[in-house]
């Protein structure tokens, strides 16, 4: 129904456009238009890319240290001699020795699946059907993780210790496609399009600035699968700090039970109109690998 209320969603690189779309929405009501107005309530945002400054690889170096996989020396010559601010944009100004030392970092995290630090690296068989299964980087799988239309289009990917063969062959089944109505001219699913396929201009300043735009007009709900390696809840913590909203009276960094286990972390600011929340043992898609945990956290905030 047109008056129910309307919250928007996402996950990882819908960190920017789902609070741009809100902006709009937001725009739109402010026109005072005579049709349809939607009941915009907030919007909520999973693992979000936000911030360039922080998101990304410069929290993936600082988790990948303190989760044992690098050594001191290179965590400390990093942190000594390279500024990894903005490094979606910047990395190729780095000074040669501090991309040496990159490439060190790249090495020594091969291998581990970086959207669950602490799960596992399925190694896909090469499927019957020809399909391109070449190890490729987080880079090129994650559309914000490098810059658009650096590479020729390419179809056909699986994303380096992504589970990803039985979707392949299961929508790529003909009866299946029939069944959901796709057209017969349609003969392939692909899992990835290569980032090339996909032109518009990255902005460094992410989406942070539209939280400050939307401040105390919305509920916002942020949560943070907390084994990601590609959009680390410490970059999300780090951005959450940098708006500089004082934290609501007891509702400071508390535990939250699912199930008789702990499911999280979660604090509130702006009187309860900024909640963040952890999902413990989660990596990028929290939703996914900790379903019961993400329930009660989007459960909680849309019904509070």
């Amino acid at each position: 129904m047109q008056g129910n209320d309307l919250y928007i969603a996402g996950e990882s690189y819908a960190g920017i456009y789902v609070p741009k779309l809100a902006k709009k929405i937001d725009d739109y009501i402010n026109t005072k238009p005579s049709g349809y107005v939607p009941n915009l309530k907030g919007f909520l945002v999973g693992n979000p890319v936000t911030d360039y400054l922080v998101d990304g690889k410069p929290m993936q170096f600082e988790m990948a240290y303190w989760y044992g996989l690098i050594d001191d020396q290179l965590y400390m010559n990093v942190n000594k001699n390279c500024n990894l601010s903005f490094y979606d944009f910047d990395a190729g100004l780095l000074p040669q020795q501090c991309r040496d030392w990159m490439n060190t970092f790249n090495s020594k995290i091969s291998g581990i699946n970086l959207y669950d630090f602490i799960g596992k690296c399925w190694i896909e068989p090469q499927p019957s059907s020809g399909l391109n299964t070449k190890t490729f980087s987080v880079n090129d799988y994650t559309s914000f993780a490098a810059e658009a239309g650096k590479h020729d289009h390419k179809l056909e990917m699986i994303p380096n210790c992504v589970y990803a063969l039985p979707i392949y062959y299961y929508l790529n089944n003909r009866t299946v496609m029939d069944a959901l109505h796709v057209p017969s001219n349609v003969t392939k699913w692909d899992l990835c399009q290569e980032k090339g396929s996909f032109l518009y201009t990255k902005n460094r300043t992410g989406s942070i600035d539209i939280y400050s735009q939307l401040r105390g007009k919305y509920r916002v709900l942020v949560y943070s699968g907390d084994t990601d390696g590609v959009v680390p809840t410490y970059g999300t913590k780090r951005w959450i700090e940098r708006l500089n909203w004082p934290l609501d009276q007891g509702k400071t960094w508390k535990q939250f039970m699912v199930d008789g286990q702990v499911g999280g972390y979660s604090e509130s600011r702006d009187n309860g109109k900024f909640v963040f929340a952890t999902i413990h043992g989660a990596g990028h898609m929290a939703p996914q690998w900790r379903r019961s945990y993400t329930y009660h956290v989007v459960y909680q905030f849309i019904k509070n």
